[in-house]
């Protein structure tokens, strides 16, 4: 399964999501997650499942060792991205998000 959280702002970013969601995960290279949202400021965060124990497995010193993506494929530093690192604008221009799993 892929586990996905949608945030709005600093304050609750990896927190509180404003909306969630789990897909099945199939062989395919492409798959499609979608929300219903305003137009606005966002970030999110997704993680595969693989073991399906509903959370994200890290190694000794918190590194992920299960695939996931941060918005903007922002990356790991000394823990997880901040908010301004990964958040983007949805807007009419800009409907689709791509993120690549690590």
């Amino acid at each position: 399964m892929l586990k996905v959280a949608v945030f709005n702002n600093q304050e609750d970013h990896l927190k509180r999501s404003i909306k969630s969601g789990q897909f099945k995960v199939t062989h395919e290279t492409w798959l499609n997650c979608t929300f219903e949202l305003p137009y606005g400021e966002y970030s999110f965060t997704m993680y595969q499942d693989v073991d399906l124990n509903d959370e994200l497995n890290s190694n000794f010193i918190g590194i992920p060792n299960e695939p996931y993506a941060f918005s903007n494929n922002a990356s790991i530093m000394f823990g997880p991205p901040s908010y301004d690192k990964s958040k983007f604008t949805f807007s009419e221009d800009h409907q689709i998000v791509e993120v690549n799993l690590k």
